[in-house]
């Protein structure tokens, strides 16, 4: 799997997983009726506690490259077109069925009673193209991404380390190399800083596994620092966003390599 922000010396903001409406019924008492007077006594209604609102990705854009989603009635992906490349994603059951981008169509498999997928099978022209084997930890969070070919040759494995608040603290990205016949550790990720806002894409499974490539999907909040290494290459590394009132950033901004890129991103908050 190719790291995306150490290609392009980018990075980007995350998001958090829905929270629950809950409301306080509101309650009235009567008072007890007396000899010729029925007196009423009311017990004040208490007040309405409102969940934060929501708020889902419309657009984001970095170096000119914009790609927009758009939902369904009860707010799940159902397209990404990234300038014109268009990719739609099905549902059954209310979880995640398929991806298509127009070459390779994605099937997610989940274990018995499960919300989350455990595979996704990969074909092109009717043809395995490999499959991706994904692992969990109890918050339901990706702690492991493996890459397989079509002859079920591991060629990626990405490792990712959590906090007890659902915040990254590690990230490890292993490659296959066919030479020696061994992994080789290319990059780490370690002593992971985050801001404390809610990372969007946390929102959506679609919206992970359409930027699966980039560790900001990762983690309940949005990297701001840490050590990164490049084959035993320290690079410096810094981000910091812009929220709006919701704590969803709006614009980041990333400094990689020494190059700075912004990254500016547009919400449905409901």
């Amino acid at each position: 799997m190719i790291i995306k922000w150490l290609l392009r010396a980018t990075f980007a903001p995350q998001f958090k997983q829905m929270k629950k409406h809950l409301k306080l019924m509101a309650m009235l008492a009567l008072g007890a009726p007396a000899i010729f007077i029925q007196s009423c006594k009311e017990v004040e209604e208490e007040p309405i506690v409102k969940a934060d609102p929501v708020c889902y990705m419309l657009t984001s854009n970095a170096d000119g490259e914009t790609t927009t989603y758009s939902y369904n009635a009860t707010n799940q992906v159902i397209t990404a077109n990234a300038n014109g490349n268009n990719t739609t994603f099905t549902y059954t059951d209310g979880k995640l069925a398929s991806a298509n981008d127009g070459y390779t169509t994605s099937t997610f498999v989940y274990d018995a009673n499960s919300t989350v997928p455990t595979r996704v099978n990969l074909t092109e022209d009717g043809a395995s193209a490999g499959y991706i084997v994904m692992e969990y930890d109890n918050n339901k969070l990706i702690t492991k991404v493996e890459t397989h070919d079509e002859t079920g040759q591991i060629t990626t494995v990405n490792s990712i380390t959590y906090d007890a608040a659902g915040n990254m603290t590690g990230m490890k990205a292993d490659e296959w190399n066919a030479d020696i016949e061994e992994f080789e550790t290319w990059v780490t990720f370690t002593d992971i800083t985050t801001d404390g806002k809610k990372n969007p894409f946390q929102t959506s499974l679609a919206l992970i596994y359409a930027n699966i490539e980039d560790p900001v999907i990762f983690g309940k909040t949005n990297i701001t620092g840490g050590n990164l290494s490049v084959f035993g290459q320290a690079i410096p590394f810094t981000a910091s966003s812009t929220y709006n009132e919701n704590n969803y950033a709006t614009s980041t901004t990333i400094n990689i390599f020494g190059e700075t890129t912004v990254y500016e991103y547009t919400f449905n908050c409901k």
